[in-house]
């Protein structure tokens, strides 16, 4: 089937594409940097650290985010960001073709796609 592959242990990982990446490196260190100096002068260094650590863990979220798909015994697992997830049996499929280069702001996930088809976009 898959050169000596069994379909249940083949799983795929796509990341953001680097320039995207770099993207949200850039404009985290900038919202970060304009968000928390000006207000640390008015509210407390405590709540100030706090408010930097949240900026972070959310640019880095985005920074860090994936799609994973795993070929199953019994179907097609989705993983995307960590934070959206379904299965697609086999016997659901009625075919796969590639789909259009999308960009940033299409993100990732699941599209309903015309003719009442569903299709997953992984960056």
């Amino acid at each position: 089937m898959n050169e000596g592959h069994d379909v249940s242990d083949l799983t795929f990982l796509t990341l953001m594409p680097g320039s995207y990446r770099v993207g949200v490196l850039i404009l985290g260190v900038l919202t970060t940097s304009a968000v928390v100096i000006p207000l640390s002068a008015e509210i407390p260094s405590v709540m100030s650290l706090v408010l930097a650590i949240l900026l972070v863990a959310l640019f880095a979220a985005a920074f860090l985010m994936q799609a994973v798909v795993r070929l199953g015994t019994n179907g097609v697992h989705i993983r995307v960001a960590g934070v959206f997830r379904t299965t697609i049996h086999y016997d659901q499929i009625t075919g796969a073709a590639p789909d259009r280069v999308t960009r940033v702001r299409e993100g990732m996930g699941l599209r309903i796609l015309p003719n009442k088809t569903t299709g997953v976009n992984g960056q």
